[in-house]
């Protein structure tokens, strides 16, 4: 399956490109995609331990288990906190 992923502050400035797109296997998950990620970026591990990424499917916050559709459009927030 095909899934576009665009990466937001400061995660596409360590790959130095916003938007990507990744061939996965079927029925593959978030964390399955992480993983690809990482492996494909292997400076995003920094980025990650640091603060883990929000993961968005649409407009829905996805957890780690959730399953990707063919298709799909995944976002990748770095979490902020403010006061």
């Amino acid at each position: 399956m095909k899934v576009s992923v665009r990466l937001a502050e400061p995660f596409w400035r360590t790959v130095g490109e916003r938007d990507l797109q990744f061939e996965l296997d079927d029925h593959a998950s978030v964390a399955d995609l992480m993983d690809h990620l990482t492996k494909a970026f292997p400076d995003l591990v920094r980025e990650f331990e640091q603060a883990a990424p929000l993961v968005f499917l649409g407009d829905e916050e996805a957890a780690a288990e959730a399953q990707l559709k063919n298709g799909q459009q995944v976002h990748l927030v770095w979490p902020l906190a403010g006061g």
